[in-house]
């Protein structure tokens, strides 16, 4: 009986339908009838039967008991009350006048747009979203946007926006899992995450035939912002802190076109090409120029960790740290709030935060005000030593420390090309023009091509160098260089240098006015030595002077205050040009007892001292070798030059002796003097005051030494009979204590010895041999 019915599909009420054999119309075939009924065929043939006998057939011609009509009827109760999860709009954009295939049952998927599709509980595709796909696990997800997409998640959006106006047809905004993402712009694509959204870019300018609103993308995170044509962001983005405050700021944002954000939060991205890989609130790009393109200008900034960094310049860079800056083209920026302003600057520095949380931890609060002595005033000092707590002293170190490091960044490098290394350096002038320099913690160069390197040096002037701790080269010393060991050495005068040694000083003069632009001043290690003459030098020693030599009469085409040379020894002066000193000088006697008097001096020019101590050289060409308190040259005609009339006087060795003629000598001894032309004096208080003339004599102090040593007063008495009075003899007689008659001995020669020369040779070519002649 049931053969004289069948299954067909009608379109019209897209339902299967049992129907008389007889029936004619176009059918599904077997084929299509099998795929698309299945199971649901044995429960259509019921329902045939129920229909037909609902319509009158002849119950001869079928028979059904209640039993039989009652499980009918519940079977198409309960396929009636079936829901389908997936649909697929075929025939026509749902709108008013229209409501074929507008799926009204609750809970089922909504597919309003022509082409459109949806599978799923609650999932929707608006009327505008031609082509749109939602296939959703979970409830409200919304598409709204031509050829737009979410596959799976919750509570995604695919936001519409004019795509005819702004020629989208052919272009798709896609969102993959997570929950409370927001795609509207195109082409743009979301992977995961939450919260996170890639907006329609609104007030990208752009260049050279470009088309704005470009797609973007976000794998994963959350907060996350792609406002910049074919930009992306991977992972990373938050919305608060660890302890659930809220950080809105704290999201991470492509805003420049072709950039890009990889993990880390509040990172923004704003330059074409930008990029920021970790870190925290790092910023790639200008935002006053974000979207800004042209051909050939691209941004290219980049961030690499650390936090609060910002690379602002094309193609610039950032690396680790925090608060750093490199503001200039092609320029790097390193450490702690360093700045690279200049074009292809470098900047590297900070203070070291490890080694401020290793002191605090160690409790060494002196350590600590001795490494950051500028960040603490002695009232500072004071307050922090009245201190009882460790938590307070801690809390104070911390916020005196980080007051400082707001207004001394780690290194400035502020002009083109300039290097700025360790804390506290600069490089340059701001809004300068300087080549320069700046390596070690408070280092600066700032003259133009100069270069520093050393704790707290500086080098102000054109083209100086200023090397080690302290070391000075200051504006006015152009050409100058200071490589210092220790600290405190200053040059200050055009071409000056120091090497090594500590507390040195190049002075300056008027290099100009006393044409003195190729001439140059040198210090070679030592300690407190002074050049402040032209070309002079002092090779180590301490407290050393190459003076100016003020006053000296030049005569014949020479200059004045040409150079001299000092070469070791300690308190000597070269103050005339040319002069040197080797060795020697003293300021005080063995037992500590001060004696200024001491110092050599080269005085003379061309003159030279050589060891010894307290010995002056004031003729030209005079020297004195070794010795002490000797004299070559008068000092009242210091300086005097006159072509053929070199003074040339020397003394060599002894104490206290002269040599004042012009070709003067005076050999050994003490309290000689040769005052004539060519004169020759020895021994002890000799005088050669005629020209040519030779003295030779004085008493033997070594014979007098050895004769109170033995206590033989006979032959002391015997010896320097014209010393000794009858009463003198006398009274020497008359005392038993040796030290006594030792004071009274020495006493007595002393004062005859100053009456009693020895030889005194008074006329031109005379001579005096032996002791009073």
């Amino acid at each position: 009986m049931n053969s004289i019915y069948k299954i067909v599909f009608n379109k019209a009420t897209q339902t299967f339908t049992a129907v008389s054999e007889l029936a004619k119309g176009a059918t599904k075939t077997q084929s299509q009838s099998a795929k698309q009924a299945g199971t649901f065929l044995p429960k259509f043939a019921k329902i045939a039967l129920a229909i037909s006998m609902v319509l009158g057939f002849s119950t001869s011609a079928i028979a059904v008991t209640d039993a039989e009509f009652n499980a009918l009827k519940q079977q198409v109760e309960a396929l009636k009350a079936q829901k389908t999860y997936v649909h697929v709009n075929k025939t026509g954009q749902v709108q008013t006048g229209n409501n074929t295939n507008l799926d009204t049952i609750d809970g089922v998927g909504g597919a309003k747009a022509i082409s459109s599709m949806t599978l799923g509980i609650g999932a929707k595709v608006g009327k505008s979203a031609k082509y749109g796909i939602n296939i959703s696990t979970e409830s409200g997800n919304v598409v709204s946007a031509r050829k737009g997409m979410i596959l799976g998640g919750a509570n995604n959006i695919v936001k519409n926006i004019d795509d005819e106006a702004e020629g989208y047809k052919k272009r798709g905004r896609v969102i993959v899992g997570g929950h409370h993402n927001t795609v509207s712009s195109g082409d743009g694509i979301i992977l995961g995450g939450f919260n996170n959204t890639v907006a329609n870019a609104n007030g990208v300018t752009l260049k050279n035939g470009n088309k704005d609103n470009r797609g973007g993308a976000i794998v994963g995170g959350h907060h996350n912002v792609v406002s910049g044509g074919d930009a992306i962001a991977l992972g990373g983005g938050t919305s608060q802190w660890a302890d659930g405050t809220p950080a809105p700021e704290l999201y991470n944002e492509a805003g420049g076109e072709n950039s890009g954000v990889l993990a880390g939060h509040g990172n923004k991205t704003y330059g074409f090409n930008s990029v920021v890989l970790g870190g925290s609130q790092n910023i790639a790009g200008d935002e006053a120029k974000r979207g800004e393109i042209e051909r050939g200008q691209e941004k290219n900034q980049a961030v690499v960790g650390g936090s609060k960094n910002k690379a602002l310049g094309i193609n610039a860079i950032v690396v680790g740290g925090n608060n750093n800056v490199a503001s200039g083209r092609n320029s790097v920026a390193m450490g702690v709030r360093s700045l690279a302003a200049g074009i292809g600057s470098l900047a590297l520095g900070g203070l070291t935060e490890k080694k401020l949380a290793d002191l605090i931890n160690a409790g060494d609060y002196e350590g600590i005000v001795k490494e950051y002595k500028d960040a603490f005033s002695i009232a500072d000092i004071t307050e922090l030593d009245g201190m009882s707590q460790t938590a307070e002293k801690n809390v104070f170190i911390l916020e005196k420390v980080a007051e400082f490091q707001k207004e001394n960044q780690g290194g400035k490098a502020y002009t083109d090309g300039s290097v700025a290394i360790g804390s506290g350096t600069i490089a340059g002038k701001e809004n300068g023009t300087e080549e320069a320099v700046a390596m070690g913690y408070r280092a600066k160069a700032t003259g133009n091509k100069s270069m520093t390197l050393g704790f707290d040096s500086r080098a102000e002037a054109v083209n100086s160098v200023a090397l080690g701790t302290n070391a000075l080269v200051k504006k006015d010393a152009k050409y100058g260089i200071n490589i210092s060991t220790e600290s405190g050495n200053v040059v200050s005068a055009r071409k000056g240098m120091i090497l090594g040694g500590a507390n040195n000083i190049v002075k300056n003069i008027d290099d100009e006015a006393e044409g003195y632009k190729k001439r140059g001043r040198v210090i070679v290690g030592g300690h407190h030595n002074t050049v402040s003459s032209g070309d002079g030098i002092i090779l180590g020693g301490f407290n050393n002077t190459v003076a100016n030599a003020n006053g000296v009469t030049l005569k014949n085409g020479n200059k004045d205050n040409r150079g001299g040379a000092i070469v070791g020894g300690h308190h000597n002066v070269v103050s005339g040009g040319d002069a040197i000193a080797l060795g020697g000088g003293t300021s005080q006697w063995a037992d500590g007892t001060p004696a200024p008097e001491l110092y050599n001096e080269a005085g003379g020019e061309n003159s030279g001292v050589l060891a010894g101590h307290g010995n002056k050289t004031y003729g030209f060409n005079s020297v004195v070798l070794g010795g002490s308190q000797n004299i070559a040259g008068d000092e009242a005609k210091r300086g005097e030059i006159e072509r053929g009339q070199e003074k040339n006087q020397a003394v060599v060795g002894g104490s206290k002796n002269k040599a004042l003629g012009i070709n003067a000598i005076v050999v050994g001894g003490n309290n000689n003097v040769a005052s004539g032309r060519n004169s020759v004096a020895m021994g002890v208080r000799s005088l050669a005051a005629g020209i040519g003339s030779l003295a030779l004599g004085g008493l033997t102090e070594k014979k007098l030494a050895d004769l109170i040593n033995a206590g033989d007063y006979e032959g002391i008495v015997k010896e320097y009979k014209d010393a000794f009075s009858i009463a003198d003899i006398t009274e020497l007689d008359g005392m038993s204590q040796t030290a006594e008659k030792n004071v009274f001995i020495l006493e007595k020669v002393a004062e005859f010895q100053k009456e009693n020369q020895g030889g005194k040779a008074y006329t031109d070519g005379s001579v005096a041999i032996g002791s009073g002649t």
